[in-house]
């Protein structure tokens, strides 16, 4: 199996293929939770290779109160199963766009992998 492994993301690529797919989870699917149990037993990665597609796994990050400067918001700002951002916390207004942090921050990854960026 050929993976590149980053502090952000995981993908796997056996054929050295160039379509590319993300894989997102639910939050309490981490690797920083399981491991390598999440992307290596779902059975994407053997689907990837009949479809000729890398799978990019992007990793989200837990975040309790105690990881957060003391503000009045901090609770606010929380994410203690590392979720995918659906519902704008940490004041991501532009969480459902392009735009948002995130999406953003899977764009480059994507960017990264085909060549595109840094």
């Amino acid at each position: 199996m050929a993976k590149l492994k980053d502090k952000l993301f995981f993908a796997y690529n056996e054929a050295n293929i160039l379509r590319l797919g993300a894989q997102l989870f639910l939050g309490i699917q981490l690797q920083e939770t399981l491991g390598a149990e999440f992307y290596t037993r779902i059975g994407m990665n053997e689907w990837a290779d009949t479809n000729g597609i890398i799978v990019l796994y992007p990793q989200a990050h837990a975040v309790s109160v105690s990881d957060l400067p003391p503000t009045p918001l901090a609770p606010m700002n929380i994410n203690p199963n590392g979720c995918w951002n659906w519902w704008g916390y940490s004041s991501d207004t532009q969480f459902l766009t392009k735009q948002g942090v995130q999406i953003s921050a899977i764009w480059s990854m994507v960017q990264r992998l085909t060549g595109r960026g840094n």
